[in-house]
């Protein structure tokens, strides 16, 4: 019966082995018969210790924006959400999302979050929604070091959800190399559902951090090319001052050999700001790529300084 405890015995043939097992397990109840707090505790365990689940699948963006003096950077974070992948889990009218991003250091400390609950009224934004989806933005602020993004998505009426892990480092403040964040592909307006996350209360409201030049651009999660078409991204450089930067691109496959160099063209650079940040404008053509999904990674250098960084993002050729 649903909430019922059983005992567990483990029997081992042969002789000096060690063993570690559990004393007993419950049986799962139905997702309708759980308290809130019971299903707060299930989503903050699911967050702490669950392996990577596609039920609800997402796409990641996470964009390491360093500060001036290099304490905490600051991080947005982008989920693109397939809609039709939402409204085959409805369950009625109404579906509320409820979206879970933590991150947590390599001891498991949570170092930053951010929640946030959508409910989505499917008889009006039904149609939009299977069109594209829902994209959402929000932030965060991390210190140097290397985390991991838990990124938890749960549908409130029935339970179903996914997990996804994301990588982020934030470099040491004495580091001595170029510190890169891109590619990040523009995307043109109007495709998305777009949700983004309140501020924290007290924190400051911050100024939008996806700029080219002076204009602002919607960044794509997961990017998707035509192998005939030529795409626009920008690269993010600190540390490189008044340098001159090259740049050099190759394509890499999905175990990351190298599949050749990348049709790469720097279009415009910006002047570094207050925080020594450079962008860099690109222009990028996939040529004769089969259709799948690939990395582009991106080696810079001064011209001056003789420095060096890269970078990896990934696109797919559809």
């Amino acid at each position: 019966a649903p909430g019922k405890y059983h005992n567990l015995k483990v029997k081992v043939k042969g002789s000096g082995a060690q063993v570690s097992y559990r004393a007993g397990y419950y049986e799962p109840r139905s997702w309708s018969s759980l308290t809130a707090t019971e299903r707060r505790l299930m989503a903050a365990e699911q967050i702490t210790y669950g392996l990577p689940k596609s039920d609800i699948p997402a796409r990641v963006l996470a964009t390491a924006f360093l500060s001036a003096g290099r304490e905490n950077a600051r991080v947005p974070i982008v989920l693109e959400i397939p809609g039709d992948s939402l409204v085959k889990l409805a369950a009625g009218d109404t579906l509320t999302l409820e979206i879970f991003v933590y991150a947590t250091n390599q001891s498991r400390k949570v170092e930053g979050y951010v929640a946030q609950s959508v409910s989505l009224d499917l008889p009006r934004v039904k149609a939009q929604l299977e069109k594209s989806g829902l994209k959402f933005y929000g932030e965060m602020k991390l210190p140097p070091g290397t985390h991991w993004l838990r990124v938890l998505l749960r549908i409130a009426e029935t339970g179903r959800s996914g997990l996804i892990l994301v990588p982020v480092t934030v470099p040491p403040r004495e580091s001595t190399h170029l510190f890169a964040q891109g590619p990040v592909f523009h995307e043109a307006p109007g495709g998305w559902m777009m949700v983004k996350a309140p501020p924290k209360e007290g924190a400051a409201r911050a100024s939008y951090p996806f700029l080219s030049g002076t204009e602002s651009f919607i960044p794509a999660a997961g990017a998707v090319v035509s192998p005939a078409g030529e795409e626009t991204f920008s690269l993010y450089v600190w540390d490189g001052g008044s340098d001159d930067l090259e740049i050099r691109g190759e394509i890499r496959g999905n175990m990351g050999e190298r599949l050749g160099s990348a049709d790469i063209v720097k279009v415009a650079s910006s002047k570094a700001d207050a925080e020594g940040r450079v962008e860099l404008r690109c222009r990028f053509r996939p040529g004769r790529l089969e259709r799948g999904s690939y990395g582009l990674w991106i080696g810079l250098k001064g011209k001056i300084s003789g420095a060096e960084g890269e970078t990896l993002g990934f696109f797919e050729v559809r």
